[in-house]
């Protein structure tokens, strides 16, 4: 962030003339003369305004964000002079300088608190994408500008566009206000604000997590693994059942090499540690930890592998980071097994085929990584090396994770950015095999069968899942309209003499108006004016509207979603028939061929 830059407009364009602080310099960082140019609405002010109050974030080489008094924000691009300036840069800017610096190499992204507009502009910038094109905006009032607020501000991300796309949201907690406390001796002090405010589901969490620390066994190897910022819900689900087909191969490989008996280092069977969720995209939750036992049952899980919550193992760091991407090699590497190709010396080279080195930081002496979508501390690591396999498989990572169990000293390993490496399928064997084990916690179950009987009746029903959001400019062709989408739906409820319609969508509030208006029968959607409960966290609301959508006589979801996906897979194990499950809305559907019917390949 740039102090005190002058700025002068023209009707349809903004100048910047701003001093750019150059990073990674070290000791010869020196300052350059740029002009920032960026296109803002004429209402933006006038001249003598523009003086005060304006902001340049830069976020790239040639990028930045302006930021005007009011929180808005738009993109600026850079048009460096590459005249230096004479003066040697002051104390105060480089310490400004190493500051920056470091929070560059470290970056987290927690939700800011008491968020205004130039603090949610920021976060965007450190939750999207690399190459994507966001403006950042404040919804909602201020804590410290309305504190009798019922609902927190949230800070929006949209993809700049044609159309306005939510990329992610957080919701920005309000500086608790404590009060001093008189305490008495033989009483104990009444509860801080945090404590009374948090919810039973938050209090029952943190009580469970804390009876079920578990120190780790030195009998018992630990797999961790997680997967890149931006992974959807239903892709995790994905890409956890590859997680347990690897644990399950590793084991049998340990029960065919070692006597039953043996508990030395090579023998130790492998357990699958489940990340927490945290930041995750379309939740637009923060980066506390969410346990998988609040959202399904992790005992079911454990029948098919050995599982525990890594939240409730108590590791002080990791002693491996692995990060896996498909590579050659000319020369024979360290550790090369069956179609592990080995260890490679440069990390860089894991840096291909969409694998991401991850972002560190430093505690204790030690590195750290971020784990599990910007989770609440980053997870200590004694080492961290690039692996190259011969192929995206299965087998080409259990002979990896072969090669670490001859290694002494190794009892856990992070697997970083596991989705990256493309194993995981929608209809792949390992979803299939072991997507039946993956049951929705009971409590969310029971408010799904709540909602199914007083809002619908417990009569039969059509289900629809619609994805909106970023489909409509990633996958327009299979994403309709709502008047084709409308056609559709109607279509499907005459055809099967159904009269009412549950409908799964992220789309935006007016879209959802524009749909129920067009529709010839009741609709529904999760929502407390339909009779739903609310939930407090997205992902418990994701469990509960899939199992509602799996209940329903005929479904019909969106191309290409891993969400649908997962629910045509829950239908399955509901013993329900393909042909009531396997619709998708149509490429290029219109009002006019409501009667066409298409379907996902499936294998």
């Amino acid at each position: 962030m740039l102090p005190n830059p002058r700025m002068r407009c023209s009707p349809l364009e903004w100048r910047v003339f701003a001093t750019v602080v150059v990073l990674g310099g070290g000791p010869a960082a020196h300052l350059v003369s740029a002009t920032w140019i960026s296109e803002f609405p004429t209402s933006a002010g006038n001249v003598q305004s523009s003086l005060e109050g304006h902001k340049l974030v830069h976020v790239g080489a040639d990028r930045g964000i302006i930021v005007l008094p009011d929180g808005t924000g738009a993109v600026a691009q850079q048009s460096i002079q590459p005249n230096s300036v004479d003066e040697p840069p002051t104390a105060e800017l480089r310490s400004a300088v190493a500051a920056a610096k470091k929070a560059r190499d470290g970056l987290q992204a927690p939700c800011p608190q008491d968020a205004d507009g130039s603090a949610c502009i920021s976060w965007c910038r450190a939750v999207s994408p690399t190459g994507k094109s966001v403006q950042g905006r404040l919804q909602g009032d201020r804590c410290s500008t309305n504190p009798s607020a019922t609902q927190k501000p949230s800070c929006v991300c949209e993809e700049l566009g044609a159309q306005k796309v939510t990329w992610a949201m957080c919701v920005s907690a309000c500086p608790v206000k404590s009060k001093p406390t008189e305490v008495t001796e033989g009483k104990r002090p009444p509860q801080s604000p945090e404590t009374k405010t948090k919810a039973p589901s938050e209090k029952k969490a943190a009580t469970s997590s804390s009876e079920k620390v578990t120190q780790p066994n030195k009998n018992t190897r630990y797999l961790l693994y997680d997967t890149l910022f931006g992974s959807s819900f239903a892709a995790q689900l994905e890409v956890l059942f590859v997680a347990m087909q690897i644990v399950s191969e590793l084991n049998k490989k340990v029960a065919a090499d070692c006597v039953s008996t043996s508990t030395s280092p090579p023998c130790a069977r492998w357990t699958l540690a489940l990340p927490p969720w945290c930041s995750v995209v379309h939740w637009y939750s923060n980066s506390s930890r969410k346990p998988w036992r609040e959202l399904f049952d992790v005992n079911a899980l454990a029948k098919q592998v050995p599982v525990v919550e890594a939240a409730d193992l108590a590791l002080k760091s990791v002693d491996l980071v692995a990060i896996l991407a498909v590579g050659q090699s000319n020369r024979r590497l360290e550790g090369e097994q069956g179609r592990f190709v080995g260890w490679e010396q440069q990390r860089d080279a894991c840096q291909t085929g969409g694998q991401k080195l991850p972002q560190t930081s430093a505690q204790g002496g030690r590195r750290a990584v971020v784990y599990s979508g910007y989770c609440d501390g980053d997870m200590p690591a004694s080492d961290m090396r690039c692996g190259l396999l011969m192929q995206n498989s299965i087998r080409s990572v259990v002979d990896m994770m072969s090669s670490v169990r001859q290694r002494s000293g190794v009892g856990s390993v992070l697997l970083k950015h596991l989705d990256a490496l493309q194993i995981h399928s929608k209809h792949g064997s390992a979803s299939q095999q072991y997507h039946p084990a993956l049951r929705p916690a009971r409590r969310l179950v029971g408010l799904a069968d709540s909602f199914i009987r007083k809002a619908l009746g417990g009569h039969p029903f059509v289900a629809v899942h619609l994805r909106r959001n970023d489909y409509i400019q990633t996958q327009p062709g299979t994403t309709p309209t709502p008047e084709a989408a409308a056609g559709k739906i109607n279509h499907i409820v005459r055809e099967h003499g159904l009269d009412q319609v549950f409908v799964a969508t992220d789309g935006r509030p007016e879209f959802c108006e524009a749909l129920r208006s067009r529709v010839r029968v009741a609709l529904y959607y999760f929502s407390a004016e339909d009779g739903a409960e609310v939930l407090a966290h997205k992902g418990e609301e994701q469990v509960a509207i899939l199992h509602v959508l799996a209940k329903a006589t005929q479904f019909i979801g969106s191309k290409g979603s891993a969400y649908s996906a997962a629910v045509r897979r829950e239908r399955r194990h509901l013993g329900l028939s393909t042909s009531s499950s396997e619709e998708v809305f149509c490429e290029g559907l219109s009002e006019n061929d409501s009667e066409k019917r298409c379907t996902e390949k499936t294998r």
